[in-house]
């Protein structure tokens, strides 16, 4: 959203860009099929409860896997649909909870490291993925794709959360702006880009930004729960900041495109699965906001992308317990850091773009932070880096985002540079 005041531009599409980087990329792969169902097949999807389905498996208790009942909702505000009564996880995954399903056989973990020499994001993929790293046993579980994180809520008797579930949690039942409220973003309430984030990417070759100019101690991932003040309305934690968060739905253009009002669960098929919730390197308050979404691949992996999970809150469920197991040719192709698709033509544009407008937001006395012409040579040496790892996708989709933000600096009366359209 454009701020009008100072005529700056909000960044959801740069920190949305700039996932892609810090990522071991894999090739898109197939959803597997269960190879140990220990009860009735599981779905991640939300169907209605159902008074004969199979009881519920006892679970064993795991650490962190602790549950916030997410009350039933039958108006049509804030989310836009009725939802039935739902049981959220509090915290994200956890490493420790989710290497009991490495251990059991049933999930996947990274663990191979990039090859440094041909990959861009190898060192941050490296240093940042939190799976066999010490003392992170209770961070977030990142560097995980859409396919493990659905396989760690089914071996769990769970599944993903909806969009729609996850934004209940949000926005509560008065659809405030923040997990936390209307509140403005602080320190206390959340993990988030401050200065030792911004001076550890830097360091590593980023043109970063902070978010926050104080310093929470966390220059990566943050234990999970370390910022009660950030609880969400039904007492979820991490909502906001620390790990985007993996959704069980197709990405589709809104809730309103929805098929269902009563326990929707996104559109029937797609190319890319919803995240919502914002992370620890976000440089931008907006990615913050619950309306916030974005679509990734299924199988890209990032190390600011983790997942929670959800089930029905009564005593029956459809889902069951299913161990998906490991696909040992998938795994093969996980050996290796495959770069994204795209020509990289975009990259170029995308800082060509930002450059240019830099130049014209001087010129009316409207330039802020990194749209600066000072900055410039920061931001095309990057999107050289981008370039040669064929990351024209995301540049792509970074230009799209500033399409809303373009026609109201035109509608101020600023010229728009033909390299942004």
């Amino acid at each position: 959203m454009l701020r009008p005041a100072s005529r700056r531009l909000a960044r959801p599409a740069l920190s949305l860009l700039l996932l892609l980087p810090l990522a071991c990329k894999a090739k898109e792969r197939r959803a597997p099929a269960p190879a140990t169902t220990v009860t009735a097949a599981a779905t991640t999807s939300a169907p209605a409860p159902s008074a004969s389905a199979a009881a519920k498996p006892k679970k064993p208790p795991f650490p962190n896997d602790e549950a916030v009942v997410l009350p039933k909702t039958d108006s049509a505000k804030p989310v836009g649909a009725a939802i039935s009564e739902v049981k959220l996880d509090k915290y994200e995954v956890t490493v420790e909870s989710y290497r009991q399903c490495v251990e059991a056989g049933c999930c996947d973990a990274e663990t191979t490291p990039c090859d440094e020499d041909n990959n861009f994001g190898a060192p941050l993929w490296n240093e940042y993925c939190n799976y066999d790293k010490e003392g992170r046993d209770k961070h977030p579980m990142n560097c995980v794709d859409w396919y493990d994180a659905d396989a760690y809520c089914r071996w769990m008797g769970k599944r993903l959360p909806t969009d729609a579930e996850w934004l209940h949690a949000a926005h509560g039942n008065d659809g405030q702006k923040y997990p936390w409220g209307n509140s403005m973003v602080e320190k206390k309430r959340l993990n988030t880009c401050d200065v030792s984030c911004r001076k550890a990417l830097r360091e590593r070759g980023r043109p970063w930004r902070a978010m926050l100019e104080t310093d929470d101690g966390f220059p990566g991932t943050a234990p999970v729960g370390s910022f009660p003040d950030g609880v969400s309305p039904f007492g979820h934690l991490d909502m906001g900041g620390n790990v985007w968060e993996w959704l069980g739905d197709w990405f589709s253009p809104g809730l309103k495109m929805l098929p269902s009002r009563e326990n929707p669960t996104g559109a029937p098929d797609g190319k890319r699965r919803v995240i919502r919730g914002g992370s620890w390197n976000d440089g931008d308050a907006t990615e913050l906001e619950n309306q916030t979404r974005h679509g990734m691949l299924p199988a890209d992996r990032f190390v600011n992308v983790g997942f929670r999970c959800a089930e029905f809150a009564t005593d029956e469920v459809p889902p069951g317990k299913v161990c998906i197991g490991k696909d040992p040719d998938e795994l093969a192709k996980r050996k290796n850091c495959v770069r994204s698709s795209g020509s990289g033509k975009e990259c170029q544009q995308y800082a060509q773009c930002v450059c240019d407008l830099a130049a014209e937001l001087e010129k009316a006395g409207g330039a802020k932070g990194e749209f600066q012409a000072a900055n410039c040579g920061e931001v095309k040496t990057f999107a050289t880096s981008l370039e040669a790892l064929g990351l024209g996708d995301a540049c792509a989709k970074a230009l799209y985002a500033y399409k809303a933000s373009f026609r109201a600096l035109s509608a101020e009366g600023i010229n728009v540079p033909d390299s942004c359209k």
